[in-house]
């Protein structure tokens, strides 16, 4: 089972000052379960305790958490002045889309 489990897991490591996504179940009122996030950040590693525990802080008023690396995801930003938010181009005729239905007013 070992070998198994070993063959599809992924391992990360992280040095101090990396950030990372903390995974935390806490179910909240109010929002169906499956709607919440999971996953909470950007926290900063501020050190590894040893192979599988680092100690975290989100901010450096916050009080530093120790997680297990099992609870913790390498943070990637992403970089929305690479995505082109530009609309599309003006329709040339008053038409709607193909295949669009076009309702009217009274009728």
């Amino acid at each position: 089972m070992k070998i198994r489990y070993d063959s599809k897991a992924t391992y990360h490591h992280f040095k101090e000052g990396d950030l990372v996504w903390m995974y935390n179940p806490k179910r909240r009122r109010g929002l169906s379960p499956k709607l919440q996030q999971n996953w909470e950040g950007s926290y900063t590693v501020v050190k590894k305790l040893n192979d599988v525990v680092y100690r975290v802080q989100r901010s450096p008023n916050t009080k530093p958490r120790v997680i297990h690396i099992n609870r913790l995801a390498p943070h990637r930003a992403t970089d929305h002045s690479s995505k082109d938010l530009s609309l599309p181009p003006d329709n040339k005729s008053n038409s709607p889309p193909y295949g669009a239905k076009m309702t009217t007013k009274g009728g």
